[in-house]
């Protein structure tokens, strides 16, 4: 993934927007006057714990980046109950609500804020600034990349693979931090795995076991062998170092 070397991590980059545990690729290399356009066209947007995100019933196009704290995705199933789809972590932007995806109902993890601009005002931005029309593009090409292996995941792998490919990809997404909150219960990962939450539980004991995660507490990892996690996930490549 683009996410493992950043273009602004090498001698001469201009320095992106911070955003908190991860840097917005969104607006990597552009000029800082380029930036200050573009956030002048962003309205912030604060939610505490738990608050549900409007959603957005005219079905109109609309960009939203996580500056802050993280959003979790759930959709209600046939019988009525609730189960976690997916997450979205700082630096990253929401994907933009679909027939597919209005049922979604999004809430905040944590103090969690929002970058919110409306699409046509976005689309006018984008033709002003070719470099961000081309890291939005970039972006998503991503989004569609981590999909595929996602849904290859989930298709093809066991379950080891897929607890360790899960662990990777929040640690990745998070900005590899030393000690990585997970944000969810055992249940809530293997609704995301489609496993149980005892095969997600024995799984993580494996690999802590194993020495290549330590749990310092239930919630929280940190990664001890970042070569061994991925070589759990059964991929072929090597990971990056980071710059």
């Amino acid at each position: 993934m683009n996410a493992m070397t950043q273009p602004w991590e090498s001698p001469g980059q201009i320095e992106p927007i911070r955003t908190g545990t991860k840097q917005q690729g969104l607006f990597r290399g552009l000029t800082a006057r380029q930036k200050t356009k573009a956030m002048q066209a962003l309205t912030e947007e604060v939610y505490g714990d738990g608050d549900l995100l409007p959603r957005n019933e005219a079905g109109l196009p609309q960009l939203d980046i996580v500056l802050r704290g993280a959003v979790r995705n759930e959709v209600t199933d046939a019988d009525g109950g609730s189960r976690l789809c997916g997450m979205a972590f700082a630096g990253e932007f929401l994907s933009p609500a679909g027939p597919r995806t209005t049922s979604v109902r999004r809430s905040a993890i944590g103090e969690t804020v929002l970058l919110s601009c409306d699409g046509d005002v976005f689309a006018a931005l984008m033709n002003d600034i070719p470099r961000l029309r081309l890291n939005y593009l970039e972006d998503l090409q991503d989004r569609v990349d981590e999909t595929r292996r996602w849904q290859v995941m989930l298709g093809r792998k066991t379950a080891m693979q897929r607890v360790a490919s899960l662990l990777l990809s929040f640690w990745e997404r998070q900005g590899r931090p030393v000690e990585m909150d997970l944000r969810l219960s055992r249940a809530e990962m293997g609704q995301i795995l489609s496993l149980t939450f005892e095969t997600v539980s024995r799984q993580i004991k494996a690999l802590e076991k194993a020495g290549v995660v330590a749990l310092p507490l239930p919630s929280c990892v940190r990664i001890r062998d970042t070569q061994g996690l991925l070589a759990a996930t059964g991929e072929a490549v090597q990971l990056r170092k980071a710059a």
